[in-house]
């Protein structure tokens, strides 16, 4: 792993970034943080990944594990990690990573198989809790989500931010409404008025993966 001034320097020539308050700011942390990893001279790992997957950018080349920065992009065929998300809000109504404690990106996609999908450095993954969507999409299952894909299509499923909790569902478009649509017929659909509840759309889910018992 690279000190943090070498990766600090990478950073800075690939991207807009130009300034710890920048870096700060883009990875939705205080300024304290980035002080602190600079003081310690190393980088959480999912800073890194982060950073990659939003600038199109080879982890293992940001990170320090690759001196060379014709590496600094990720070709047709290789793989691209991918993050997992907690299932929890920030406070800006985003996905928040998961715990730097765990492994940032334990699961890795073809990118041209992400690219068919979607924005592929805008995926990532949550696991899905609940009943509400089986059987299309089963409790416990990881479902990849494109965070671009934010638009809403009637009748296509969503992950979505209301009131502060995550719920995925099929989502009907209306003028001053959403429909949410449960597979599962002991949950009746629910109508959420736009101007009366806080809504993000936080993407489409675009797969879903699942472990056989």
């Amino acid at each position: 792993m690279a000190s943090f001034t070498e990766f600090f320097t990478r950073l800075c020539s690939s991207t807009p970034i130009r300034s710890q308050t920048d870096l700060a700011r883009h990875l939705h942390v205080n300024r304290s943080a980035v002080t602190q990893a600079k003081e310690r001279g190393a980088v959480p790992e999912r800073w890194v990944y982060k950073l990659a997957r939003d600038f199109s950018l080879d982890p293992s080349w940001l990170g320090g594990e690759s001196q060379d920065p014709d590496h600094g992009m990720f070709s047709a065929g290789e793989y691209l990690p991918v993050p997992l998300a907690e299932p929890r809000l920030s406070e800006n109504g985003e996905l928040v990573p998961a715990d730097s404690g765990q492994d940032p990106a334990p699961y890795a996609f073809r990118s041209g198989w992400l690219r068919d999908k979607g924005s592929a450095h805008s995926m990532v993954l949550l696991r899905a809790v609940g009943n509400a969507m089986e059987p299309t999409i089963p409790s416990g299952a990881h479902v990849l989500i494109d965070q671009e894909q934010k638009e809403i299509i009637s009748g296509r499923i969503y992950a979505l931010g209301i009131d502060h909790s995550i719920l995925i569902r099929r989502v009907e478009r209306h003028p001053d409404l959403f429909m949410l649509i449960s597979p599962n017929p002991d949950y009746p659909p629910v109508y959420v008025s736009k101007t009366t509840h806080l809504v993000h759309v936080l993407g489409a889910i675009v797969w879903v993966g699942t472990e056989l018992p």
